[in-house]
């Protein structure tokens, strides 16, 4: 259990750096936009863990962590809050959502490839 939970702990931070980092690339015109899920499933990947539902867990941390980068770096003109964000979140660019999924999809496969099968405990003679 304890693996798990530093496992999500790293995706947390991970996720939080990530969005550090895109902001930090977008300022200096650069579109990174993978980063912040990427960063989210590395942290993640820091221990291996058995459960099967921990790199579920960090890829949903990896979308949120793309999701609020988005929001915050590159919100829309007409509106720039989170909220109107949100309510068009279907409306931003193409290349924001698949950077959007590719970064989830890392969130999850890091972790995943981590995962160790729980030992198999035998029967007693």
């Amino acid at each position: 259990m304890k693996e798990n939970l530093i496992a999500i702990a790293g995706a947390i931070v991970g996720g939080i750096l990530g969005t550090l980092a895109f902001g930090f690339f977008l300022h200096r015109g650069l579109y990174a936009f993978a980063v912040p899920g990427g960063l989210a499933g590395i942290g993640a990947g820091i221990t291996k863990n058995r459960a099967r539902w921990v790199p579920i867990v960090c890829a949903v941390i990896a979308l949120v962590a793309g999701v609020v980068a988005e929001g915050v770096y590159r919100p829309f003109d007409k509106d720039d809050s989170f909220g109107y964000f949100l309510k068009h979140i279907f409306e931003i660019e193409s290349i924001g959502m698949v950077m959007i999924v590719l970064g989830t999809i890392i969130g999850y496969w890091i972790p995943s490839s981590r995962c160790e099968p729980a030992p198999k405990i035998s029967p007693a003679p």
